[in-house]
């Protein structure tokens, strides 16, 4: 048997665009990027419930947070401000900066800290 069938190939390895349709292509990248996907962490009613007392408490203070929160299979850091509470969609507002505003759902936030003024 010849060497070329006894080695194997890299599977991180594509081909050169010279060789792969775009479509191609545009599926391997998905499916690679799919590999990284993170399941939804699940926090027990205990640790929801100090979350958003904890989340309440920083937007009565109006206090510098870290928030990593969980969206669209990956996790995600963001500083700002918490504003206000949005009872009828269940998220919180969250000003990163002047005119920049980000909306995160209830359940979608896994940790919840406030900064310091050695960290501003």
């Amino acid at each position: 048997m010849c060497d070329f069938f006894k080695m194997k190939r890299d599977p991180n390895k594509t081909w050169s665009s010279s060789f792969i349709l775009p479509e191609h292509r545009e599926r391997l990248m998905a499916y690679y990027d799919s590999q990284k996907d993170i399941i939804r962490p699940v926090l027990d009613h205990d640790q929801l419930e100090e979350l958003h007392y904890t989340a309440l408490q920083y937007i009565e203070d109006a206090s510098k947070v870290y928030i990593e929160y969980w969206d669209k299979k990956r996790i995600y850091n963001v500083t700002g401000y918490m504003i206000r509470f949005n009872r009828s969609t269940k998220q919180f507002i969250v000003q990163k900066e002047p005119g920049d505003v980000l909306h995160i759902g209830s359940g979608q936030i896994l940790a919840i800290s406030k900064m310091e003024l050695s960290d501003r």
